[in-house]
């Protein structure tokens, strides 16, 4: 008797538990199905709202997926960054600063280069591994993305759409933007360095406050775009446009620029400091309150440019056409020129007298296979004009 219903006990709870294994089933597939349709819902909604614009989650999603986990053997480059940026900070406000932080400073960076000299393959190392590791977006179409203050260093933006994208504060150290189409893009604040903005169009952009350091532009299109207060610290600048650009307060510091159109451009109160110029259009430019420090102009062309109260000291021209120029005959005292100087008149060129070179220059500069003067003083100009003047009243 007790046995059987054992066995009656036992198939009821048998049969209870495949009921309840059931209503679980049921309840689980139910709830399976409802987040299946709601995220074909979502999907629609989605796709009805965007098309196929990317969202910034997804992007990102897509980004950190690519990344490979990397063994860093010493911040190298950041660390080179910050020395960078402090030797410039130390060199203009070097005044200021106690006989101890000046030992400091130079002991720290004195250690740096030993260890990057010492660890060299390790360092190149790191490197490879940054190639390794790039995230590839590649031909994306991401026009009107918004990446604000997103981590982006290192990724691969190359032939990719990113106009009118929102760059706000990104970090986008070491990024390939080589033939990238960024025209109307937002990068205010955006850290730059190390990247390759070859062929890239950045027409109409916001770059205030953007920094470029040892970065790559070449063949780049920046018309009309707002670089106020932006800084460039060694960087390679060759055929680009920069027609109609805002550099206002911009600084430029130790940076190459070669074949570049910055005609109309404004410069008001920029500071430059030991930057070339070669071959370089500044026709209508304004370099109203700007200071300019160890700069150097070939082949330039500053045809009605505006120079109100600009400081031109330690300031070297060659070649360079000055007609019609905003320039006072104080400032032009100010700076050291070389051979073939039209000056605002129009009608004089310069060429200096061996006398006048042997009696006032300080230092002669090669350029080109052409000699040029350096740093003459107030007297060698009045001189040197005295012998235009006798020339022209000789010959005329």
């Amino acid at each position: 008797m007790f046995q059987a219903s054992d066995t009656i006990v036992g198939a009821i709870i048998g049969a209870a538990a495949g009921f309840l294994g059931l209503l679980v089933g049921l309840v689980v597939n139910s709830i399976l199905d409802r987040q299946r349709t709601q995220r074909e819902r979502l999907k629609e909604i989605r796709s009805r709202l965007l098309g196929d614009r990317l969202l910034a989650v997804e992007v990102m999603d897509f980004v950190k997926s690519q990344r490979k986990i990397r063994f860093r053997i010493f911040p190298w480059a950041d660390v080179d960054q910050w020395l960078e940026e402090h030797t410039i900070e130390w060199g203009k406000n070097s005044e200021s600063f106690s006989l101890f932080d000046h030992i400091l400073f130079n002991n720290i960076h004195r250690i740096f280069r030993a260890y990057e000299k010492i660890f060299e393959g390790l360092i190149e190392n790191d490197r490879k591994q940054n190639e390794r590791s790039r995230p590839d977006l590649s031909w994306a179409k991401l026009n009107g993305i918004k990446l604000r203050m997103q981590d982006l260093n290192h990724v691969v933006f190359f032939n990719t759409d990113l106009s009118e994208a929102d760059l706000f504060e990104a970090n986008l150290r070491g990024a390939d933007f080589r033939k990238a189409r960024m025209n109307k893009s937002n990068l205010y604040m955006a850290d730059l360095y190390e990247v390759d903005l070859t062929d890239a169009d950045l027409s109409d952009s916001n770059m205030v406050h953007a920094r470029l350091s040892r970065s790559s532009l070449v063949n780049t299109k920046f018309n009309n775009v707002n670089f106020q207060a932006a800084t460039f610290k060694r960087i390679h600048v060759s055929d680009c446009d920069l027609s109609c650009s805002n550099l206002k307060y911009v600084e430029i510091v130790e940076t190459n620029v070669y074949k570049s159109n910055l005609e109309n451009a404004d410069l008001q109160g920029s500071r430059l400091k030991r930057t070339r110029f070669h071959d370089v259009k500044f026709k209508r430019a304004k370099f109203c309150n700007a200071t300019l420090r160890d700069t150097f102009f070939s082949n330039t062309d500053f045809s009605e440019a505006n120079f109100i109260d600009a400081d031109l000291r330690d300031v070297m021209m060659i070649e360079a056409n000055l007609k019609g120029a905003n320039i006072t005959k104080k400032q032009l005292e100010l700076i050291s020129f070389g051979e073939n100087i039209i000056l605002p008149s129009g009608k004089k060129e310069y060429f200096p007298p061996p006398e006048v070179v042997k009696r006032e220059s300080e230092e002669i500069v090669k350029y080109s296979g052409k000699v040029a003067y350096k740093r003459f003083s107030s007297a060698a100009l009045a001189s040197l004009e005295k012998f235009l003047d006798d020339y022209f009243e000789e010959h005329s």
